[in-house]
């Protein structure tokens, strides 16, 4: 093909291009994919952005919405529960918690000597206040026993269950926050008494 016959065939392909561009079938089809692209774009930035905020809104709860824990600490007298001495703790970071009152309700105690307690009620008065705990600090609460002599003249604790009940308030939080730590009484092999954190489902005995 010499250099006259390319440039026939350049003209050509121009003339076609020009006739495609104003042809209506062409124009309507463009637009569209215009149109679909611009939805496109516009839907993902609104995906992201959508993501982002939820991300955001999450970040924020986790920080700051109010959190202690209660674990079991240092048993005193291996062979009476009711002699641990609870750890209660802010969990927070940032934020102190103020006021922080419990209250522990004995639920059911079992004891060698045929002994047997079960209490109906649940959170009555408040049994200790801690005025503030400040971020990720801790101190001690107790569940003092409903009767004397666990372990001794009562005989060994085959079985018991207790919940605790602390509510607080924390700085930068509008509500007042409570929580509920139910515990069942485990024996180890050396039949020291431990208490042991129960979920919702494993609890035997349903709240009145």
């Amino acid at each position: 093909m010499d250099r006259r016959e390319r440039r026939k065939k350049a003209r050509q392909l121009k003339k076609l291009e020009e006739k495609l561009r104003k042809s209506p079938v062409a124009s309507e089809k463009t637009g569209r994919l215009t149109q679909y692209l611009r939805r496109t774009v516009w839907t993902t930035k609104t995906l992201k952005g959508t993501i982002l905020g939820c991300l955001s809104l999450i970040g924020a709860y986790a920080l700051f919405h109010p959190h202690v824990s209660v674990e079991p600490g240092l048993l005193l007298d291996s062979v009476n529960p009711f002699s641990t001495a609870f750890v209660v703790r802010n969990e927070s970071k940032l934020f102190a918690v103020h006021n922080v009152d419990s209250i522990c309700w004995t639920k059911d105690v079992d004891t060698a000597n045929n002994i047997r307690i079960l209490a109906p009620g649940r959170f009555y008065k408040v049994q200790h206040t801690i005025p503030v705990l400040e971020p990720l600090a801790a101190s001690t609460i107790a569940c003092p026993a409903v009767m004397g002599g666990f372990g001794r003249y009562t005989g060994a604790v085959l079985q018991a269950a207790i919940e605790m009940r602390v509510s607080y308030r924390q700085t930068a939080w509008p509500f007042t926050q409570v929580e509920d730590y139910p515990f069942n009484a485990v024996r180890d092999i050396q039949n020291s008494v431990h208490w042991m954190h129960v979920t919702a489902p494993e609890q035997t005995i349903a709240p009145p």
